[in-house]
């Protein structure tokens, strides 16, 4: 088994200099980051919803789309041994590699947990 090499901080200067920005200092020789998120605030939201509310215009709001459950023999069967693989793993305390998978394959995996979680 090979030894890990220390990382010396001045190749970590050379190789990923200090840079700065309008929002946050970032400094990568001394493994300090500041995020720099901007999100809206609460009076924010607020405000727009009493604009909305004041020109009668309508709230734009995210809709949650409702979809019928998965029956199991509807499920992929390689989705479900791998819903089984990775169940068993994490009731062992031990660490699972899912691969990328389109959006159908997803929900059919989720689906797959549930249905384990459920039976065993």
């Amino acid at each position: 088994m090979k030894k890990g090499r220390a990382i010396n901080p001045a190749f970590l200067r050379r190789r990923f200099p200090v840079r700065k920005s309008g929002i946050s200092f970032t400094n990568y020789g001394d493994y300090a980051m500041r995020p720099s998120i901007i999100f809206a605030t609460a009076e924010y939201v607020k405000r727009l919803r009493e604009e909305c509310l004041r020109e009668n215009k309508p709230l734009h709001r995210h809709t949650r789309f409702r979809r019928q459950e998965l029956a199991p023999d509807e499920i992929n069967p390689d989705v479900l041994a791998m819903g089984g693989h990775i169940a068993r793993r994490c009731s062992e305390q031990k660490r699972v590699r899912i691969p990328a998978m389109k959006v159908s394959e997803w929900g059919h995996l989720l689906r797959a947990l549930e249905i384990e979680r459920v039976c065993h």
